[in-house]
């Protein structure tokens, strides 16, 4: 009956231990997923940071003008477009 109980009690030390390095096993996962979206967090509320700075800045008529002159080559009809290209070096 003893030799039974000891059985027993190793098996279930065993089962308990390897639930238990299961469980460690699983944390340890979790806690490397939550660094991986804690970063993709942390990115995410830096970009979202920047098109709020520049949803601010093209709020702003002339803002929003400068920029379309400057990527389309737009000119008002009352203004000369003046581009300039740099000489070849020789």
């Amino acid at each position: 009956m003893k030799y039974f109980l000891l059985v027993f009690f190793i098996l279930v030390l065993a089962v308990v231990g390897l639930q238990a390095y299961n469980l460690f096993i699983q944390r340890r996962d979790y806690v490397d997923e939550l660094m991986v979206l804690m970063d993709e967090a942390k990115r995410l509320e830096t970009e979202n940071q920047l098109l709020s700075d520049d949803l601010e800045y093209y709020q702003d008529d002339e803002n929003l003008l400068k920029e379309v002159k400057a990527r389309f080559n737009y000119k008002d009809p009352s203004e000369e477009l003046l581009i300039l290209v740099p000489a070849l070096e020789e």
